[in-house]
């Protein structure tokens, strides 16, 4: 496998409170998936350009930051391309979740509920 194709289908983890980006990167490494985690939008951004195929972003770390790097980046995405990205939320999901408006701006996202743990 290319460095390429390894980082197209990698995970990009952005959870900079609590140990949720830890917990998500080991629940995908142990189903043989991989991951990087990064600390904001901006190194997310920095790593999108590189290569995708999944985005997890805890839904504080979309609040009160500048989006439009980002919603740059998917706008640029082919038109066969739909990136998706899962937006772990509190409980309530995502009618009762600030962050939930972003949904049409990032386009195709769907809403964790935490806290996720890993299975027995």
């Amino acid at each position: 496998m290319t460095a390429q194709v390894a980082k197209s289908e990698r995970a990009i983890i952005l959870a900079p409170l609590g140990r949720d980006s830890q917990i998500a990167l080991m629940m995908l490494n142990e189903a043989g998936f991989t991951g990087i985690i990064t600390r904001d939008l901006t190194s997310l951004c920095s790593e999108l350009v590189l290569g995708a195929g999944l985005l997890l972003i805890s839904s504080e770390a979309l609040l009160g930051g500048d989006l439009e790097p980002l919603v740059g980046l998917i706008e640029q995405q082919p038109a066969w391309s739909d990136l998706p990205i899962v937006l772990m939320t509190h409980h309530g999901g995502p009618e009762q979740n600030p962050a939930s408006r972003f949904s049409p701006q990032l386009g195709n996202v769907t809403f964790l509920e935490r806290p996720f743990h890993r299975g027995a």
